[in-house]
C-alpha cells in the first residue's frame, strides 16, 4: 500500500506563534548549525525530554534538512532554506521549506513493496512519520511541516 502523507500546493496555514525562523544556505556545513538550534529551542522550551527522544528528533530533522538542501535546492548556493519552530495551546511544529520544484508523491516508493528495501532513498517520510504526530507536505512538496502534541 502507499505511504499517506499530506501534500498539497497550498501554502502551510497558520502554524501558530513563531518561536525560532532562520533561512541557511544549501550547504551541508549549514545543516548542522541548524539542526543544533532548533535541537537548542526544542530542549530550552520543554519540548524534547530524554536522550532518545533527542536522538529521534535530531534523526527527523537531519533527514528534512537534509532533503531540503539535497533533493530540494540541489546543493544551488544561491537557493535558501527556511527553517522554523512554531507553537499552538496543543502542539508544535517544525517548518522546513526549500526553493525547490517540490515533488510527485507517486514518486515516492511503497513502504511495503519488498523492492524499495533495496533501494538507497526513499524511507525518509516513512521515518518522519513513525516519530512526528503529522507530516504534511504543501507548495506541491517543497515545505515540510512536521507537527508534534504537546505533553
Amino acid at each position: 500500500m502507499p505511504l499517506e502523507f499530506l501534500h498539497t500546493p497550498d501554502p502551510p496555514p497558520n502554524l501558530g506563534k513563531p518561536l525560532l525562523e532562520m533561512e541557511l544556505p544549501s550547504v551541508l556545513p549549514e545543516k548542522d548549525i541548524a539542526l543544533n538550534k532548533l535541537l537548542a529551542d526544542l530542549h530550552e522550551r520543554n519540548f524534547i525530554r530524554g536522550d532518545e527522544e533527542d536522538m529521534k528528533l535530531r534523526l527527523v530533522l537531519d533527514e528534512a534538512l537534509v532533503n531540503a538542501i539535497k533533493h530540494g535546492n540541489k546543493f544551488s548556493e544561491r537557493k535558501k532554506v527556511l527553517a522554523g519552530l512554531y507553537e499552538t495551546p496543543t502542539h508544535w511544529s517544525l517548518r522546513i521549506e526549500d526553493e525547490g520544484e517540490g515533488f510527485k508523491p507517486s514518486d515516492v516508493p511503497d513502504p511495503d513493496d519488498p523492492e524499495s528495501l533495496l533501494l538507497e532513498h526513499g524511507r525518509g517520510i516513512v521515518l518522519m512519520k513513525s516519530i512526528m504526530d503529522d507530516v504534511r507536505y504543501y507548495r506541491n512538496g517543497s515545505c515540510l511541516v512536521l507537527l508534534r502534541k504537546k505533553g
